[in-house]
């Protein structure tokens, strides 16, 4: 007589906890993967805004033949906003974001100071101006101040403290003062016109928060700004307007609303030199006056970093192949970077 054993229903216990192992490696070796696909689906969508940023400030020097200001608007008194109004919000019929523009435009004093609250912002943050690399910042709510913030910023060129009659950028920081893209007579695919940069990180303090943030002194030797940084820290951090980018509409002070080429990507920032930078790894995106944009390495050469950074004179920047992007009347020869 045969005498069969037991069927076996189920599972040992080794046989289950190897099955785990083996499903906690497939894990472990695909999470980087998965997230490294993520970062590359968002560095692409932060290529695609800058790349419709461009193409806007093309379309309005188009209609307009001229650029639009760095900063301007209405002045001054009153129900104004004071010329604070960015170009980049003089763009926004380009962005498809007409009704927003024609509800600014339409309000008393375009909508008055557009940092304060009462100005008319959109209720949520525009995902055209946001880079989804960086933290979505929460709108400002500080002394009246408020609106969402935003991660793009045209460029002032490679000088810092840069009030009025600059010769050096494509943009400049005398209200109203505007440029025609025939102005940048180093050549459209060697002139940054805007470049991305953090906003504050959430959970982050703004001490610690050095791409996000900036120290409030008011230095201009970019190598001076390299010091202000101590054990990962800013000594003086920013704390009144809460970091870069923090009202989208702003567009006076610039270490809230403007880019220079002076420090490379991902340095800090200072009150009077505020850095390109951005959450991806190794480098930034910038868009160039001919419409294209090109991913900056950290590691391009900047030239001199002990030069005052408030020369105001045509000619050749001291910081290297960094500074020689910003100027617009240099007369450099850039070849590769």
């Amino acid at each position: 007589m045969t005498i069969h054993s037991p069927r076996r229903l189920g599972f040992t216990l080794i046989e289950l906890l190897v099955v785990i192992a083996i499903i906690a490696v497939l894990i472990a070796l695909l999470l980087p993967a998965v997230q490294n696909a993520r970062e590359a689906a968002r560095r692409s969508q932060c290529r695609n805004n800058l790349k419709q940023l461009g193409l806007a400030l093309h379309n309005y020097e188009g209609n307009a033949k001229k650029l639009p200001p760095h900063t301007g608007g209405t002045c001054c008194g009153g129900n104004t906003n004071e010329n604070f109004l960015s170009g980049i919000v003089m763009t926004l019929p380009y962005l498809d974001q007409a009704p927003l523009w024609k509800r600014i435009a339409g309000a008393p004093g375009q909508g008055g100071v557009p940092i304060y609250a009462t100005f008319p912002h959109p209720t949520q943050g525009l995902p055209a101006l946001l880079c989804p690399s960086s933290s979505v910042p929460p709108p400002v709510s500080v002394g009246g101040q408020g609106g969402p913030g935003r991660c793009y910023h045209l460029s002032l060129g490679d000088r810092c403290a840069g009030t009025f009659n600059d010769r050096r950028g494509p943009f400049t920081q005398n209200p109203g003062q505007t440029r025609t893209l025939s102005d940048i007579k180093d050549g459209l695919s060697n002139t940054i016109l805007a470049a991305e940069q953090c906003t504050p990180e959430s959970g982050v303090t703004t001490a610690s928060d050095l791409l996000g943030n900036f120290d409030s002194s008011f230095g201009f030797i970019p190598a001076q700004c390299l010091t202000r940084v101590v054990g990962g820290s800013y000594l003086t951090p920013d704390t009144l307007g809460l970091g870069h980018g923090r009202s989208w509409a702003f567009g006076w002070i610039e270490s809230y609303s403007a880019i220079h080429i002076i420090l490379p990507p991902n340095k800090p920032s200072c009150y009077f030199i505020s850095t390109v930078s951005s959450r991806h790894l190794g480098g930034a995106h910038v868009v160039m006056a001919d419409g294209s944009v090109r991913f900056i390495n950290n590691s391009i050469n900047s030239g001199d970093l002990t030069v005052v950074a408030y020369s105001n004179t045509d000619g050749p920047s001291p910081y290297g192949v960094w500074g020689a992007l910003s100027s617009i009347n240099g007369r450099e020869v850039v070849t590769e970077f």
